[in-house]
C-alpha cells in the first residue's frame, strides 16, 4: 500500500522505540504527523505507556526540530492537558495556563517561578489523542486519524490511518503543476478542510468573533486559528527554497509525513519558529500565521452537498429554531448528545448514530473540560 522506509536511529533512540513497540505503541495512531516523525526518529521518547511530560515535548521541539523557545513553549502547553492525577484517563482536563482556572493559575506562577515540583508537571499520550476535543484542531483533514466527526463516517477509510484517499483528497489535489505545495496551496488545503473535513476539536463550532487565544495574549480566529498555525508552521520548518528563495513542500515531502510518520528525505534541522510577526521566517511566526487570509470565505456553511449538510438554511442574529446553534449568521446543528454532528433536515437538526471506526474500534468522543469548548452543542448560541 506504501513503500515501507528505514529510518535510522542513534542507539539510545533505537533502544526506546525498541522498548516501545513491544509494548505495542503503535506511531500510525499518533495523529500529528510532525509528532508522528519526530517520534519515530527518536527526538520524542515517551514513558511506557505513551506519555510525555510538558517539558519533555518542549525540548523535543526546540531540541529535535529547531523550533525556537517562544513557540515551543506556546506549543508544549496547549497539548500537555493532563496532571498527574489524569494522566492515564485523560478525562479531565487541568493545564498549566492562567486565566482559565484558578489550578491553572497557581501551577503557571510556580512554573514561571522555576519550581520544577510534581504538581507543575503536565502530560500529554500521543497515542491516545484521537476523538478527544482537547487536543483535536478545530478543522483537520483526518488523514492520519481524528476524522471522529465527518459527513461520511469511514466513507473512505475502513477505519484504517493514516488514510491514502484522504490524503489524496485533501493533498495531492491541492499541489500544483510541479508536485508543489506552497503557501498559498496549503491555504487551499485548509479550505477545503473546512468546507468537507473534519470538526472534532473543541474550536470546531466557534463563532465567527475572534477568541482570545490561552497562553498567547492575543485575539485569534474563532475556528481556523489551529490548523493554520500548524500548516504554516510545518511548511517553514520542513519546508524547501525554490530559485526564488520560496518555501515549498513536495507530494513525497508531505507522504513522508503524513503517511509514513517520517522526516521527508535529506531533512536538515533549521531554526524556526516564534510568536510575534517579524522576529523570525514568515509564515512561522505564529501570530502572522494564525492570521493568514485564506481563499475562500470562512462563514460558509459546511459540508454542503453531502449527506449531512450542518447548515438548516436559516440566517440568524443570536439563535436558532430547530435545535442548531447561531453561528456567523447561520444556523448550524452542532454536536448531539453522543457526541456526532448533527445533521441538518428540513431545518431541523438530527442527531445520527456514532457508526465511527478507528482501528476496528467504535470511536469515542471526549468532550473539553475546565474549561469546556463553546459552542460545541446544539443548545449553546453564539456571541
Amino acid at each position: 500500500m506504501m513503500a515501507v522506509r528505514l529510518v535510522v536511529l542513534s542507539l539510545p533512540a533505537a533502544k526506546a522505540f525498541g522498548h516501545l513497540s513491544a509494548a505495542g505503541l503503535d506511531a500510525d495512531r499518533i495523529l500529528c504527523p510532525v509528532l508522528a516523525s519526530m517520534y519515530n526518529a527518536g527526538d520524542l521518547v515517551p514513558d511506557e505507556f505513551g506519555s510525555l511530560e510538558l517539558e519533555e515535548i518542549k525540548a523535543g521541539l526546540m531540541n529535535g526540530i529547531g523550533c525556537g523557545d517562544s513557540l515551543a513553549e506556546f506549543q508544549a502547553l496547549g497539548i500537555t492537558d493532563y496532571d498527574r492525577e489524569n494522566k492515564e484517563t485523560e478525562l479531565h482536563r487541568d493545564r498549566c495556563l492562567p486565566g482559565f482556572t484558578l489550578s491553572g493559575t497557581e501551577c503557571s506562577v510556580k512554573r514561571a517561578a522555576g519550581y520544577t515540583g510534581d504538581d507543575v508537571k503536565r502530560w500529554l499520550n500521543i497515542f491516545k489523542m484521537n476523538g478527544k476535543q482537547t487536543v483535536e484542531h478545530g478543522i483537520s483533514t483526518g488523514t492520519r486519524g481524528g476524522a471522529t466527526n465527518v459527513p461520511e463516517f469511514d466513507d473512505m477509510c475502513n477505519g484504517t490511518f493514516p488514510c491514502e484517499a484522504r490524503f489524496q483528497k485533501f493533498y495531492v489535489q491541492h499541489a500544483d503543476e510541479n508536485g508543489r505545495f506552497y503557501l498559498q496551496n496549503i491555504l487551499e488545503i485548509i479550505c477545503h478542510a473546512q468546507a468537507e473535513g473534519d470538526r472534532g476539536g473543541e474550536f470546531a463550532y466557534n463563532g465567527g468573533l475572534p477568541l482570545y487565544a490561552p497562553g498567547l495574549d492575543a485575539l485569534v480566529p474563532g475556528r481556523t486559528w489551529q490548523m493554520k498555525a500548524a500548516m504554516a508552521g510545518w511548511l517553514t520548518a520542513f519546508g524547501r527554497d525554490d530559485e526564488n528563495g520560496e518555501l515549498y513542500l513536495t507530494i513525497d515531502d508531505a507522504r513522508a509525513m503524513l503517511m509514513e510518520g517520517r522526516y521527508p528525505d535529506g531533512y536538515e534541522k533549521r531554526s524556526w519558529g516564534c510568536i510575534t510577526t517579524g522576529s523570525c521566517r514568515s509564515p512561522g511566526d505564529l501570530i502572522g500565521g494564525v492570521n493568514l487570509e485564506l481563499p475562500c470565505a470562512v462563514d460558509d456553511a459546511w459540508w454542503q452537498g453531502s449527506s449531512c449538510e450542518a447548515g438548516t438554511g436559516e440566517t440568524c442574529h443570536l439563535w436558532c429554531d430547530g435545535g442548531a446553534s447561531c453561528i456567523s449568521g447561520k444556523c448550524i446543528c452542532g454536536l448531539g448528545s453522543n457526541g456526532v454532528a448533527m445533521c441538518a433536515s428540513n431545518g431541523k437538526c438530527i442527531e445520527r448514530p456514532n457508526t465511527c471506526v478507528y482501528f476496528g474500534e467504535p470511536c469515542h468522543s471526549i468532550p473539553a473540560d475546565n474549561p469546556s469548548a463553546p459552542l460545541l452543542g446544539a443548545e449553546m448560541l453564539s456571541v
